[in-house]
Order: structure tokens, then sequence, then C-alpha cells
């Protein structure tokens, strides 16, 4: 064996182990029980015990290049999601089987992307338990209660209510962007040690909403399906309808902050924005700037492939960033380009094969 190909071949087998360790094995499966019809699904009556349909997840580095790299993986349980990381020998021989198919294509760059990211995020979980207590140091706590008003509680048609995907299985952070925005916004605000106010729609399991608090800002997420709070998956177990709301964001919503309407520093959506109808991004954006403070961000992130999951098409709004700039341009002049000094790893959510955020300012009155 050559020189090179003993190092190709280390090199797969180490990016395979990486990647089998930080994903879990599929779950044991829930009692067996008759699958409902699609009415049944979309009852508004709140039921802990509806039916849940099993969550498919595509392969870990799609070899037709569409999407980021995601682990194989089937849940029907969304208690088992959130359970301790497992070396599965399976998905590892995979990963290693792909790995050298793409450094024998001379993807190399590819594969540094999966193996960079798994190492930074890690790193920057290790850093901010030690960087938080300067920073927070001196702040006070915050205070008051929020509310959600809406007759809209739930997003009773949509696909990612009736087929949960990312809503039963995500729970995004990135504790680098949360250092980031936190200082970021601060000097931009000239903020201090004031109480700054962070919400984030499509929260999924609301870790992002959880770690800014932890910063002591006052944190509101807003998911439209009901998946996470029947199941109290991830920070609904402890903050539902204190911090963690539903909300269907394609209808009017009004947030409030001790019965007064809230108004937020910075807002984000990751690859939430895609999942919306283009007929109704209009009213989502009416409410986004309705809800930015003065100076407040808004940053997203949006991914223009397709995506299908039980039969139905999750991405109805399928914009190239171009395209998403555009409208933004056209509709909603007082939102402003910005660039907030992060690289594509450092947002929450993002896509390398295309990557597309959205970074807007609302402009002072």
């Amino acid at each position: 064996m050559t020189g090179g190909s003993l190092v190709m071949v280390t090199a797969s087998f180490v990016v395979g182990v990486m990647m089998a360790t930080i994903f879990k094995p599929a779950p044991q499966p829930l009692p067996s029980a008759p699958r409902p019809s699609a009415r049944s699904i979309v009852s508004p009556a709140f039921n802990a015990t509806m039916f849940v349909q099993p969550v498919p997840w595509v392969a870990a580095f799609d070899e037709d290049k569409t999407r980021v790299p995601r682990m194989i993986l089937r849940a029907e349980n969304p208690l088992e999601l959130e359970s301790s990381r497992w070396f599965t020998p399976p998905l590892m021989f995979e990963n290693i089987l792909r790995t050298i198919r793409f450094l024998c294509r001379g993807e190399f760059r590819r594969v540094w992307n999966e193996v960079h990211v798994r190492i930074y995020r890690p790193v920057w979980e290790f850093l901010f338990c030690f960087i938080k207590p300067g920073r927070i140091s001196g702040r006070p706590e915050p205070t008051g209660q929020f509310t959600v008003e809406t007759n809209h509680r739930v997003a009773f048609e949509s696909p990612d209510h009736l087929a949960p995907k990312g809503t039963a299985a995500n729970n995004s952070t990135n504790k680098k962007f949360v250092l980031h925005m936190d200082e970021y916004l601060r000097r931009e605000l000239k903020a201090g040690s004031n109480t700054l106010n962070f919400m984030d729609l499509g929260c999924s399991g609301g870790q992002l909403v959880a770690d800014f608090m932890t910063m002591k800002w006052r944190g509101v997420g807003l998911e439209g399906s009901d998946y996470s709070l029947k199941f109290k998956r991830a920070n609904w177990a402890t903050l539902a309808n204190t911090n963690l709301f539903t909300c269907d964001i394609t209808k009017p919503y009004q947030v409030t902050h001790d019965a007064q309407p809230a108004q937020f520093h910075l807002i984000t959506a990751w690859e939430v924005m895609e999942h919306l109808p283009t007929p109704l991004l209009d009213e989502v954006f009416t409410q986004i700037r309705k809800h930015l403070a003065p100076g407040g961000y808004f940053v997203a992130s949006t991914t223009e492939t397709s995506d299908i999951n039980e039969g139905l098409e999750l991405h109805q709004t399928q914009w190239t960033n171009v395209q998403w700039r555009e409208y933004v341009a056209k509709n909603h002049p007082d939102l402003e380009y910005v660039d907030v000094g992060l690289k594509i790893y450092q947002f929450v959510r993002y896509n390398f094969m295309h990557p597309s955020f959205l970074l807007y300012r609302k402009k002072a009155a």
C-alpha cells in the first residue's frame, strides 16, 4: 500500500468514526397503532396521545450534492431523539465508504467541511462555558412575562405539521453565533448591560432561545407545529408557554411582554422561510418588521432545494439567495441588507452547497 493510499484510508476511517459518534442510532418504535387519516392528523384538538408519523432522514453525504450532508436516521419516538449520542458501527462503515468515494473523486473540500464543523462546534460549546460568566457579569436578570396573542395557535395546513420532520428532531444552536451576536448587537445598539430581546421563528427544540437566555437576554421561540409541545421535547419540557410558544407565523400574531407589544433586537429563522407558501410571505415579513425594534436585526438561512417527506414537499418557496434579496428590496424597503461578520459555519444552520443568508437591519424611524 502506498503512502498516499494509507493516508486516504486512515482519513476515511477517522471521518467515519467522528460522524458515527455524533449521531444517534434509530430508536425503538412506538407500540403499533393504526395509522390515522390526514384529517385526523390536522385535527385542532390537542391530544397528547395522537399518533406521530415516523420521521425519515436523508443519507449523510447525499451524492447528488443537492443538500447539506445529514445522517441516515429514522426516528419514531421523539423522546429518544434527545438521548445520549452513541457509537454505531453500521453508520461508521457507511460514512467510511462514502468518504473514500469523495476523496477518490477529489472532493477534499467537501470532506474537510464536514470534519471541520464537527470539531468547531464542540470546541465552542466548551469555550462558551468559560466566556459566558465574564460576559454576563453585571447584567441584570431579565424580568417580565411573555405571551403570544393569535387566533392561529398551530399551522394545521403546513406540510411540516402533517409530516413532522425538522420540528420533530432539530434542536439547533451554535454557541459561536450566540457569543458573536451578543457582542455585535451590544456594540451596534450601544446597549451596554441593558437587557436585549431575542426571538427565533421555527424554533423546533428551542435550544437557541435557551442559549440566549443564559446570556441574560429575554428569549422567545415560535413553532408552527405542536409536535414538540405535545411530547415535551428538548427545551419544551421547561420553557413551554413561558418562552416557547406554538404559533402560525403566516397569520397575524402579537408577542407581548408584560401585556405590552414586544419588540426584539434580534429575530432569527433557520431554514424556515423556504417552508412557507410564497403567497403568504408578505404577511410573514410584515409580522417580522412589526416585531423588530428600530435598528433590530433579522438573520435567517434558506435553502433552494426540494425536501420531500411522507410524499409531501416541505420546501414551498425554493428561491435562490438572489431571489430572496430581490423580493425583500422590492416589498420591504425598511429592511436594509447588512454584513454581520460571520463565516458560513458560524451561523446556526447553513448549506455548504448553496449558502444563502438573509441579513437585514430595520431602519430607524
